[in-house]
């Protein structure tokens, strides 16, 4: 008489143990090859969406990410892999997830009040085919110049930027730094760290990235700053303030103590009653440097100059430069 043990004990011998491993084996081996179906249908689909959008949206955020995926070079997920600084890694992910309030993108939404509006530079942004909205907001305000503000404006041309684009170009590997030398322009330098397999190239440009994303946000904080002064201070913004007062404005710019409702303007007249209204002279126009704007500022008969001749003066600098 057999017991139910003998008749299972078979099943339990290395036969059987040889079986069930292959049939582990197989079973991962259909699950890895699954998965990585997966993921590769995956990234085709985040490719193709990436890819879609930057082609209906000249200012898609996606713009230098669409770039990366369609030419040679290593994955990107690599790449930042090989970047050991939590801090410099973030900010190469940020350049490409496009969080750096471009004006590309941004629009410049913390400096409205500097980009171009007048008629003539209006005209001049749309000779250079670039929305006055995205200009690089610090070639424009220092010496109104027209650039569209872009990944590689900020990377590789902004004077805003040369000392931390030096230290970027002395950190390249050797390699890298020789091929520089002979690109035909900065978008083939930037593309030559784009498609390197280098990891050192690619710490250079994380801490290149890094440099310039602090400088950026000193920026912003200063245009900022400038915006609230110009508030402040500005001298439409002034103007209608003081006359809300019920104040007089004389057709020169000049702020009079006296009431609005009829002031005569002392400007051109010569008379006991014109020296009196001198005397009440308060605020006059002058344009600030750092603004490059009409401001109100304490009146000083030496220094006073006529609205009219202040806001020629505006638009010469805007036509000689």
């Amino acid at each position: 008489m057999t017991s139910w043990a003998d008749d299972a004990a078979p099943c339990c011998g290395p036969h059987a143990h040889s079986e069930q491993r292959l049939i582990r084996k197989h079973i991962q081996a259909i699950s890895h090859q699954l998965r990585m179906h997966l993921q590769r249908a995956e990234k085709a689909d985040l490719v193709s969406r990436v890819l879609q959008r930057n082609e209906q949206d000249a200012y898609a955020k996606s713009a230098l990410l669409a770039h990366h995926l369609t030419q040679p070079g290593p994955p990107l997920a690599n790449a930042l892999d090989w970047i050991h600084s939590p801090i410099h890694r973030q900010s190469l992910a940020s350049l490409f997830a496009g969080d750096w309030f471009l004006a590309r993108y941004a629009g410049n939404y913390f400096a409205r009040d500097f980009i171009p509006s007048t008629r003539i530079q209006l005209q001049r942004a749309a000779e250079v085919g670039v929305d006055a909205s995205r200009v690089c907001i610090h070639c424009w305000h220092t010496s109104r110049h027209v650039h569209l503000e872009d990944e590689l404006h900020v990377l590789m041309l902004c004077p805003r930027y040369v000392r931390e684009r030096a230290q970027f170009h002395a950190s390249l590997s050797t390699a890298t730094a020789l091929a520089f030398t002979s690109a035909p322009g900065s978008s083939q330098q930037l593309a030559l760290v784009l498609q390197s397999h280098l990891p050192q190239d690619w710490e250079a440009l994380a801490s290149h990235a890094h440099k310039i994303r602090q400088s950026r946000r000193r920026m912003r904080t200063d245009f900022q700053q400038r915006a609230a002064k110009l508030l402040r201070h500005g001298f439409v913004t002034r103007k209608a303030a003081w006359r809300k007062k019920g104040m007089a404005v004389c057709r020169h710019g000049v702020f009079f103590a006296a009431p609005h409702a009829g002031f005569a303007c002392p400007c051109t007249a010569q008379s006991e009653s014109a020296a009196e209204l001198w005397s009440k002279a308060c605020f006059m126009p002058t344009i600030d440097k750092e603004l490059r704007h009409l401001v109100a500022a304490p009146y000083d008969a030496g220094t006073c100059r006529r609205l009219r001749s202040l806001q020629d003066a505006l638009r010469l600098q805007d036509q000689s430069l």
